[in-house]
C-alpha cells in the first residue's frame, strides 16, 4: 500500500511539474520519499517506449543503496548522470534542440 501510495504521488508530481509537456515526450522524474524510504522514477512516454522499465529499477536500487548508507547526494547525482546517459544514446541532441524543462530540485514536507 505504501508504495502504491508513492508511485501515485510520483505520477501527480510528473504531471503537476508538467514534466509531460515536451515536444518529443520525454521528460523524467527521480523522487525520493525519505519517509517512506522509498525511489520512484517516472519516464514520459517517449521514453518508455525506447527503454525497458528495468533499466529504471537497476537506477532506483543502486539510489536506494547510496541513501542507507548516508549518501544521498552522491546517490541522486549518480542516479541523474546514469538517466542522462542512457537518454542520450537513445535521444541524441538535435541542431534545433531545447532544453525544454527547468533542471531543478524540488523540495516537498
Amino acid at each position: 500500500k505504501m508504495a502504491d501510495e508513492v508511485h501515485q504521488r510520483a505520477l501527480q508530481a510528473f504531471h503537476e511539474l508538467q514534466l509531460h509537456a515536451t515536444r518529443d515526450r520525454t521528460g523524467i522524474l527521480i523522487m525520493i520519499s525519505l519517509l517512506e524510504h522509498r525511489v520512484e522514477i517516472v519516464a514520459d512516454s517517449g521514453i518508455s517506449s525506447q527503454l525497458d522499465a528495468k533499466i529504471w529499477a537497476n537506477i532506483v536500487e543502486q539510489l536506494l543503496s547510496k541513501i542507507r548508507a548516508g549518501a544521498l547526494t552522491d546517490g541522486l547525482c549518480d542516479a541523474i548522470s546514469e538517466c542522462g546517459r542512457l537518454l542520450s544514446e537513445k535521444f541524441p541532441r538535435r541542431p534545433d534542440d531545447t532544453n525544454e524543462l527547468p533542471n531543478r530540485v524540488v523540495l516537498e514536507d
